[in-house]
């Protein structure tokens, strides 16, 4: 910056409008950063925090493409919906660590996952069934002995 009195007049109109341009776009991110908080905010206040939404959801993440931090769109999500399931798991879990798995709760957690794949006409039974073994985290071989 020191040099800009010396250099040429067309140096230093690019120099103007590279810093002008850098900064209106440093602008237009503190924006859309303010306007995301905005919409979430009222979505997240008005459903009583249920629902979380999030336009441009990866936006902040360093680690995908340019592509990529603007897919998807938004996203909207049941925050109770997830807590509850992801508590799910881990009761499962940390009760198939221990031994003590009844056949009930597993028989239970089959039919839940049989009537929830039932529902969907998109998917095929084979597909769902595999989707149920994984979503458990139980190998087919524990299963059986189960």
């Amino acid at each position: 910056m020191a040099l800009v009195p010396v250099w040429p007049g067309e140096a230093q109109i690019a120099f103007q409008y590279i810093t002008n341009g850098s900064g209106i776009l440093v602008g237009l991110l503190f924006a859309l950063m303010i306007v995301r908080l905005i919409l979430f905010v009222i979505v997240w206040g008005s459903s009583r925090g249920v629902y979380h939404f999030w336009l441009l959801p990866n936006i902040n993440d360093d680690k995908l493409g340019i592509i990529e931090t603007f897919k998807p769109l938004y996203s909207l999500q049941d925050y109770y919906a997830e807590k509850e399931r992801k508590e799910q798991r881990k009761k499962r879990r940390l009760a198939r660590e221990r031994g003590e798995v009844s056949s009930s709760e597993v028989t239970s957690a089959t039919e839940e996952k049989r009537g929830a794949s039932r529902s969907s006409l998109s998917r095929g039974n084979d597909e769902a069934q595999g989707e149920e073994e994984e979503v458990e985290g139980v190998p087919p071989e524990s299963k059986k002995d189960i």
